[in-house]
């Protein structure tokens, strides 16, 4: 009889198969914490979710790309992950339990290639169980799934874009021309289409090819990755819009580095602190805003060094995937945002390990390696523990806090966001409703949205481009759509803007231990007189109804 031991070992792939048990295990947890808090309701802890599963409910259903059903909105910011949705809900039907699912499998999908590709460099099992299940942890997978958003998908992709390009980077001569280009081609627009950081990664390996002479696949690359967004832009412009979602354009920080530099007002040096600033300033408090990602990256710049002083190429593969994730940060940390909620960062976090995954261990064997003789051994061992120790405890933090956040930040978005949704498809749905979070309200109802953060709304969006809102700007919106109620956080307009002297606060609704909502408290607005006792009826119809966590305020509790 073969011992337990013997048995184990024969099971080549036991640290995938540990690891997806773990990860289910601490999923099902997580699941079932997160709907005893929530009334049995699977409730998603990011509301652009529901920005997303909007219009593809929209799509599905009415063939229109837009969060209402009534007119186009460039508002979604993954194009695959909103037709992923899409095609679920016109096959299976609307679910709100479909992006979870979608997480799920994409999840696995990453652990199977992250496996794939790290056992065939013949690593020890024990280590290969030890990175997948770190990387699974700190990415934050759990979070990320609950996330309802696109993330996972986009970490997948990019590890397999990345994985399809190495091995053709380092053949040369005729080898370049027996591997077969693909599955690099056809994960190229793929990898740009779930998410638009992937140009950063697309402009990388495409520099990359053209060091190593490779033309035609530097071309090839380039032209594939910037396919989606030509596609995007050609629909986007011949429906009024701009040529990128204006979350990205909302979010981006090019305005800042050009309009100061263009404009005549603005004296030499002015021009010249702002170029520094963009530069280095702003993509180093970035990177220092992520203490993960900050040890990522220096544990990848520093095993670079070794290991070029070492083996003294560039081209070897693991070098390149040092390289590769590197030069991707650096545009990232230079043009994109980092640390909302775990979420921007995470592919970087996962590339990052798994392109220190073998060169660290490598480094670990030499340093422990004992030479006869050799003093200074336990020296060495002690403290190459003592530096992995401190490396790891931001990451450990990541993952730590990030799982644990879970419960807390989905009854957050029940509390509020969920109940607003229900609040409005009861009472005001296929009317016009002014929202500056407009998320769940667009996918639990189908009403016509003055967003006035510009996500939904071209005017509004055009209007911020410019400049704060003016309370003029917002009454003729209101005017024109005829707006009755608004619901929105008046923290965000704390910056000067008043709302029009027209709006009347009828009622609050208050959460505590807020994570991740825009505000712990949103206000219901009556945009004129004639609809205040209305709005206050239909408020106390609703507040029995509301999460007994929910604190409520406001005139429509008073009892004639």
């Amino acid at each position: 009889m073969q011992s337990f031991r013997e048995k184990i070992r024969i099971v080549k792939h036991w640290p995938l198969a540990a690891t997806v048990i773990i990860l289910g295990v601490l999923m099902v947890i997580l699941l079932m914490r997160s709907l005893d808090a929530n009334n049995c309701h699977l409730v998603y802890l990011l509301d652009d979710a529901y920005i997303h599963m909007a219009i593809a409910k929209n799509l599905s259903l009415h063939g229109v790309w837009g969060v209402t059903p009534y007119e186009f909105s460039s508002s979604s910011s993954s194009l695959l992950w909103t037709l992923l949705l899409a095609g679920c809900y016109w096959l299976f039907g609307v679910a709100e339990a479909t992006p979870f699912i979608l997480n799920l499998v994409f999840a696995l999908l990453l652990l199977l290639t992250l496996h794939w590709m790290l056992a065939r460099q013949r690593i020890p099992r024990w280590y290969l169980f030890a990175v997948l299940l770190w990387t699974a942890y700190v990415a934050p997978l759990p979070f990320l799934a609950f996330g309802g958003l696109e993330h996972v998908m986009h970490i997948f992709l990019t590890i397999l874009f990345v994985l399809s390009a190495v091995p053709r980077l380092c053949d040369t001569g005729a080898a370049v021309t027996r591997r077969s280009p693909v599955a690099l081609c056809i994960v190229t627009p793929l990898m740009v289409s779930a998410r638009f950081e992937g140009l950063f990664l697309i402009a990388v390996i495409a520099l990359l090819f053209a060091l190593r002479r490779n033309w035609k696949m530097a071309l090839a690359i380039v032209g594939l990755g910037i396919l989606p967004v030509v596609v995007y832009a050609l629909v986007s412009l011949s429906q009024g819009w701009s040529w990128l979602p204006n979350s990205v354009l909302l979010k981006g920080g090019f305005n800042t580095l050009f309009d100061p530099l263009l404009s005549s007002d603005t004296s030499i040096a002015d021009k010249i602190q702002t170029i520094v600033k963009f530069f280095v300033r702003w993509p180093y408090l970035r990177l220092v805003s992520s203490p993960g990602l900050l040890v990522v990256t220096l544990a990848s710049l520093l095993l670079f060094v070794w290991r070029a002083m070492r083996v003294r190429q560039v081209m070897d593969a693991h070098q390149l995937w040092l390289i590769v994730f590197l030069c991707t940060t650096t545009l990232h940390l230079q043009f994109a945002a980092i640390g909302r909620l775990y979420r921007y960062e995470g592919y970087l976090i996962v590339l990052g390990l798994a392109a220190i995954a073998a060169p660290a261990r490598e480094l670990f064997q030499t340093v422990a390696a004992k030479s006869n003789g050799e003093r200074g051994y336990i020296l060495r061992v002690v403290g190459l523990i003592v530096l992995l120790v401190f490396a790891l405890a931001p990451l450990a933090s990541r993952g730590g806090r990030s799982t644990d956040s879970i419960p807390d930040a989905t009854a957050n978005i029940y509390q509020q966001q969920y109940q607003m949704g229900r609040f409005v498809e009861r009472f005001y749905n296929e009317q016009a409703v002014a929202l500056n979070d407009i998320g769940a309200v667009n996918f639990m109802s189908d009403v016509h949205c003055l967003d006035l953060v510009g996500l939904a709304s071209r005017p509004v969006f055009q209007e911020k481009r410019h400049g704060p809102l003016s309370p003029q700007a917002i009454a003729h919106w209101i005017d024109s759509l005829n707006v009755r109620v608004a619901i929105v956080y008046d923290t965000w307009f704390d910056n000067g803007l008043k709302f029009p002297p027209s709006w009347i606060r009828v009622g609050q609704w208050h959460i505590r231990h807020n994570v991740v909502c825009g505000s712990e408290t949103v206000s219901f607005y009556a945009t004129d007189s004639a609809e205040t006792s209305y709005l206050a009826e239909h408020l106390r119809q609703f507040a029995s109804e509301l999460p007994v966590e929910v604190l409520q305020s406001g005139d429509y509790l008073e009892v004639d």
